[in-house]
């Protein structure tokens, strides 16, 4: 099964000519879309949304869909009601990420699976390696449709529904139906919608109506490492478990066998992870050490920085890393190079900035 995707770039900056376009995530995004003070405001007083057209959505269906569904995730999709998402991941047998993912619930014997880009051929490979004589279809939803991220202070007002709500929503925009649901955290609240790819500019221009703005990941990174929320490809690798990178919340301890399942399991009841999701606040104010540095400790073994920004919040240097169990207490000095500075930090417990509303 092959995802034909194809450039975004000129779908973006013919409706975004001010806007930086790269790689993220391994797909084609907005950057920025200026100075990150006036985005970051816009978060905490507005609405803002991120485009992400290179996500993989696919939908699994059939009489079978809950059956085979629930034996390879970690989340309990048995338990998911209808009209309800959640997030979850999908690991190999010794417990290693395949991606994770939101899981929409849109019928008793249909699902969408919203993941990161590149994650939709792994996933269906998982699927069908496991599929037995189960009754199931699995369509790529990916060439016709796209999400967007919403995330902000007045999302209620710009979506007219409660942004917290559990369940999957759906609302109008420019004429066109839209579905929504529960989004990452981002420390604001955050809604995930799936877009038709003819309907992205009418939709976008209809959330500017509404007093939403286009941001850029570079915005999204902050938001991700100041409350914690760890992404595919950066925290989250082939490597690793869900339980070592921050998605705990993507596995349920109450279900029953899974693929992986006990790996997992003997991870947490018998030991512990190896590995464990920490933040991480340098001294530096002017520069931020480069995503994979090596962190070293006054003793143990040293961790890896997964993502760094430049917290206007903190007034800092800060980031996201991966670190041995062993190091990985609030308050732990670490140190790491900047080209020729050796510069020092400390391990915090997230989120690294309160909420504006707490």
């Amino acid at each position: 099964m092959l995802n034909p995707k194809t450039s975004v770039d000129t779908a973006l900056g013919s409706r975004y000519p001010e806007a930086e376009l790269g790689d993220y995530q391994s797909g084609r995004v907005i950057l920025s879309m200026g100075a990150i003070p006036d985005e970051l405001s816009n978060v905490h007083q507005g609405t803002v949304f991120f485009e992400f057209p290179d996500s993989d959505v696919l939908e699994l269906s059939g009489r079978h869909a809950e059956r085979l569904l629930h034996g390879l995730v970690t989340q309990d999709i048995r338990g998911l009601p209808v009209g309800r998402a959640t997030w979850s991941s999908a690991v190999n047998r010794y417990g290693r990420l395949i991606s994770d993912f939101r899981v929409w619930r849109t019928s008793d014997a249909s699902y969408l699976l919203i993941g990161p880009p590149e994650s939709g051929a792994p996933l269906a490979e998982h699927i069908f390696a496991h599929r037995v004589a189960e009754r199931i279809e699995l369509d790529w939803k990916s060439p016709t449709c796209s999400c967007l991220v919403l995330a902000g202070a007045t999302l209620e007002q710009v979506l007219e529904s409660d942004a917290s709500a559990p369940e999957l929503g759906s609302l109008e925009l420019a004429g066109v139906a839209i579905d929504h649901g529960p989004g990452p955290e981002l420390g604001v609240p955050t809604r995930v919608l799936v877009v038709p790819n003819e309907s992205m500019a009418a939709v976008t221009e209809a959330l500017v109506e509404k007093g939403a703005q286009a941001a850029g990941t570079d915005l999204y990174d902050i938001l991700r490492v100041e409350s914690g929320y760890p992404l595919f490809g950066y925290e989250a690798t082939a490597d690793r478990m869900p339980i070592e990178v921050g998605m705990t919340d993507t596995v349920s301890y109450l279900k029953g066998c899974y693929v992986g399942q006990e790996v997992i399991a003997m991870a947490t009841y018998r030991g512990h992870p190896n590995r464990l999701l920490c933040g991480v606040v340098f001294e530096s104010s002017e520069q931020a050490p480069e995503a994979g540095t090596k962190l070293e400790f006054e003793s143990g073994k040293p961790g890896i920085l997964t993502t760094s920004v430049l917290s206007p919040r903190l007034g800092k240097a800060a980031g996201l890393a991966v670190v041995h169990h062993t190091c990985a207490e609030p308050g732990t000095v670490v140190f790491c190079q900047i080209g020729e500075e050796r510069i020092q930090g400390e391990l915090v417990a997230f989120p690294l900035v309160a909420s504006p509303s707490t």
